[in-house]
């Protein structure tokens, strides 16, 4: 029966090792928390992350970086427990604390990826005013995507049980949960063993980062402009619904308070910046195209005879705040690359700025005199580290990283060999393990490398989905609550079956008797991504790491419409190339004029005392910026 078949990894036969390695795995589940909290710190922004959202925030990247600890841990105490095993025919030797682990680390990112994160974006996005009810339209947003999974879920459970196989309801459940996670991977892994050596090549020839951040530019500027019509289009709407409550009793004036402190509040804050201020008119898009603007249509309160209900105010408030975040992302975005043209400007034309001299006017401190004398090494560190060792420091890492991509690459393809051919499987097979049962440190970071060399290119890869851009990462605490959460979400979505595919591909003996093996075991619950994800991942990677190569998987996005990094930069013929590039350097030329007027940046001839950029209609007319 469906209901009583049990797991597999609590089989009886299964009979875990006798050494316990608590030490150890204290440290992995507590390491990550301090540099977690510091990433989450330096990133998210105050005015939208409450200490709630943080401490998620730290959660779920310190249980990420925990899954990366505990899987060398792992292989390492039982490659030693059947090294100094007499039998090893008759039982798995795998530790008990370790297995303990793995289950508390998946339910917990599990939670957290499909329940708990989604949840709390939901609720911080929601438009209510109380907590109770800001919850409760959470679960209602959520209980749809619920349902809709659930129902489906229970289909393949019949379809299953009517070919005359069981199943665990738990078991599914994590192999659902990870198949969507390895469909995500197999595709980024592909292009992010390419994409990550080509970046630090890229990195040692900074023109070519200029330029590729030209090319870029009038993508941005036409989101920013896009932002800024949305915005609007939803205050016009606030606007006339806040007319409406003169006069009239029984509304919900809380509500329509909140609703008028936020729409205040936004107005002050976004046209602080003399570039959207500029943009900002008087006539909405809708009336000036003659057609009903997207990001109000469907929404009752166009209507002047709807009812102010607490339904609609919310509607209307998650609708504002919601456009609110995407013009503030959109802002942030134009301003890191403009500081990206400006740092890589500098280094393409060989002057960094050079430090100025030590001078200590009058008496000083003696404690002073120590930190300027540290700042001032900083200093002289950072610029010698342009001026002569930056460029050969990235063109090393580029040639490290694409030996190691090579080393997946082989590794993936010889997945469905009969025997192991990866060099990391290898590598870590010939190494001494001692006899009375302790652990090989050099197991540990041998295996821990490339886990996190394959990880490093598939976040990469997902964040250059221009999608996350609006939701990504940026630093200096420009990153807002719901984004981060979004992103965090990603990532703990994707590490166990990264971590899943990693030892598919390593083909280490002692895997198979891993604890992790034995959690994971239940993906043989959906063939196709089970048993047989030998055959599909490696081609599919294979064929997107070609792609990327040839920048044919850019131009392929392109066709297929999908927002991607690549497909911005690669799609198009020439003629679009040189357009974009043109434009680009228009655009990036007088945005670095206005921010920074002695700045000179190479243009071919560009106005540096305009101020005009960006298209803000059909009629080809240009914005104030």
């Amino acid at each position: 029966p469906i209901f009583l078949a049990p797991p597999v990894h609590k089989i009886a036969e299964i009979m875990p090792s006798t050494t316990t390695p608590v030490g150890p795995i204290v440290v992995a589940f507590l390491l990550p928390l301090i540099p977690s909290f510091f990433f989450a710190n330096s990133y998210s922004n105050p005015s939208s992350s409450s200490p709630g959202v943080i401490a998620l925030l730290v959660l779920s990247y310190s249980l990420t970086a925990t899954a990366c600890l505990l899987l060398p841990l792992d292989l390492s105490y039982t490659a030693a427990s059947i090294a100094s095993a007499d039998d090893t025919t008759s039982a798995k030797f795998y530790s008990g604390a370790i297995m303990a682990s793995w289950q508390t680390t998946f339910w917990t990112t599990f939670l957290l990826a499909w329940g708990i994160l989604p949840l709390t974006q939901d609720y911080v996005q929601s438009g209510f005013s109380s907590r109770k009810l800001k919850l409760v339209d959470a679960l209602r947003t959520n209980a749809k995507f619920y349902v809709v999974s659930g129902a489906v879920g229970v289909l393949v459970i019949l379809i299953m049980m009517m070919a005359g196989g069981g199943v665990s309801v738990i078991d599914f459940l994590m192999a659902a949960g990870n198949t969507y996670g390895l469909l995500l991977v197999v595709v980024l892994l592909g292009h992010g063993l390419v994409a990550v050596p080509k970046v630090y090549f890229a990195k040692a020839d900074p023109a070519r980062l200029v330029t590729r951040r030209y090319l870029l530019a009038s993508t941005l500027d036409t989101d920013l402009y896009e932002a800024v019509w949305d915005l609007q289009d939803v205050e016009d709407c606030v606007d006339a619904v806040l007319r409406r409550k003169q006069g009239v009793t029984g509304l919900p004036l809380d509500m329509l308070n909140d609703l008028q402190f936020l729409r205040e509040s936004g107005v002050a804050d976004l046209t602080a910046d003399p570039s959207i201020s500029a943009r900002r008119t008087r006539s909405s898009r809708g009336e000036s195209t003659g057609t009903a603007s997207s990001s109000t249509s469907g929404l009752p309160l166009l209507d002047p005879g709807c009812d102010l209900t607490e339904k609609n105010l919310a509607s209307l408030t998650a609708t504002l705040r919601r456009r609110q975040l995407v013009l503030r992302q959109a802002v942030v975005c134009r301003d890191c690359l403009v500081e990206e043209v400006r740092y890589y400007s500098m280094l393409s034309e060989g002057a960094p700025p050079r430090p100025e001299p030590l001078r200590f006017p009058g008496e000083v401190s003696c404690p002073d005199i120590v930190l300027a004398r540290l700042r001032a090494s900083g200093d002289w560190a950072t610029y010698y580290w342009r001026l002569h060792l930056r460029k050969p420091a990235c063109v090393f890492a580029g040639v490290v990283f694409s030996c190691m991509s090579a080393m997946v690459l082989w590794s993936e393809l010889a997945m469905g060999f009969p025997v192991s051919l990866s060099p990391f499987g290898q590598l870590i097979s010939h190494t001494l393990h001692s006899s009375d049962g302790r652990p090989s440190y050099f197991v540990e970071m041998i295996s821990l490398l490339p886990l996190l060399y394959t990880s490093w290119c598939v976040y990469s890869s997902l964040l250059s989905v221009r999608l996350f851009s609006r939701y990504g990462l940026k630093s200096k605490k420009r990153s807002s609550g719901p984004a981060l959460m979004f992103s965090a979400s990603y990532l703990v979505r994707m590490q166990f079956p990264l971590c899943y595919n990693y030892l598919l591909f390593l083909r280490y003996n002692a895997s198979e008797y891993s604890a992790f093996t034995g959690l994971m075991k239940n993906m043989d619950t959906i063939p196709v991504f089970g048993t047989s994800f030998s055959v599909y991942a490696p081609l599919i990677t294979v064929l997107l790491s070609l792609a990327t190569f040839f920048n044919w998987y850019g131009r392929l996005l392109a066709k297929l419409g999908v927002d991607h990094e690549d497909a911005v930069l690669f799609g198009g013929d020439a003629e679009e190339y040189e357009m974009r590039l043109r434009e680009g350097k228009t655009l990036l030329a007088r945005r670095l004029a206005a921010t920074e007027p002695t700045s000179a940046v190479p243009t071919a001839g560009a106005d540096q005392t305009g101020m005009e950029i960006g298209r803000t209609g059909s009629n080809g007319g240009y914005s104030k910026v």
